[in-house]
């Protein structure tokens, strides 16, 4: 068998030849490339470039979307009066079904840092029979007396997390702080009667309020069966968390007008708590750059 003529090239033009191959020597990126000669079984010389490119990883994102429910939205001193003075029966909101956004980025290794928002609508709707004979404090003759209150709520929150590792199953810690909007609707209507003390239907309240909000969470992620260096990882979530969204105002003023004589307290500031215990089931999608 005939063998292959090795080449006779100066050093400095081989490695100027097999550099421009890989990368630009400008580049900072580039690191020195080295050129061997190997001996082979036909006595020819290969030339084997050996580099190297210093790599550059991105910051993974991750984009999650939730349904969340969220207990034990409280207005203890609202409902009380509520119940007290009007004669309503309800304890308290029903438990909202909200949803929720966000955008976070591994800023360092095992801290995710992002945006968030949310939304939920926790509310109140009853029809019931004022009887002011079965009150201590009555306000008026007897009337059919249907309520609405609604609170909406817009969480917007800077959000930190920290990952212990980065698994396909990994648990995770976090909380968050921000502003939310929320809004606040109550609405009575009442049955048309002409004795005496009777009350009239109308909006009670109905405002926008801004409000602070802390969040405190921790969770469970399970990845689907795609390798970590693919450009897009899916996944799914569940997260228990507690947040504190407080709202305060004097919401029971205007129904104190519709009253005769209104008892005093009930011109005082109330507090609505639209947070509470939160739980959340998403879908996590984390884009590798």
């Amino acid at each position: 068998m005939t063998g292959i003529k090795q080449q006779s090239l100066p050093p400095a033009l081989l490695r100027r030849r097999w550099a421009s191959e890989f990368c630009n020597p400008k580049d900072s990126a580039c690191d020195t490339l080295y050129v061997a000669p190997i001996s082979c079984n036909w006595r020819a010389t290969l030339i084997v470039a050996i580099h190297g490119v210093a790599g550059k990883e991105g910051k993974p994102l991750s984009i999650r979307a939730d349904v969340n429910w969220t207990l034990g939205t409280q207005a203890a001193d609202f409902f009380s009066d509520y119940r007290s003075y009007l004669g309503g029966k309800t304890p308290g909101f029903e438990i909202p079904i909200g949803a929720g956004f966000s955008v976070s980025s591994y800023q360092f290794d095992n801290v995710c840092i992002g945006i968030a928002v949310g939304y939920r609508k926790a509310a109140v709707r009853e029809t019931f029979m004022y009887n002011p004979e079965e009150l201590a404090t009555p306000i008026g003759p007897a009337q059919s007396n249907t309520q609405t209150i609604t609170v909406t709520s817009i969480p917007l929150m800077l959000t930190a997390d920290y990952w212990p590792g980065h698994r396909q199953f990994t648990g995770y810690i976090g909380g968050g702080l921000g502003v939310s909007p929320v809004a606040v609707y109550w609405d009575e209507v009442l049955s048309e009667t002409s004795l005496p003390g009777g009350r009239t239907g109308g909006v009670r309240y109905n405002s926008w309020v801004a409000a602070p909000t802390v969040m405190i969470r921790s969770g469970v992620f399970l990845g689907f069966d795609t390798p970590r260096e693919s450009t897009v990882r899916p996944g799914v979530f569940f997260e228990v968390g507690y947040q504190w969204l407080p709202v305060t105002d004097r919401f029971f003023a205007w129904t104190a007008r519709t009253i005769t004589q209104p008892p005093e307290g009930l011109f005082r500031p109330y507090t609505i708590d639209s947070g509470g215990i939160v739980l959340k089931l998403g879908i996590t999608v984390i884009v590798n750059e």
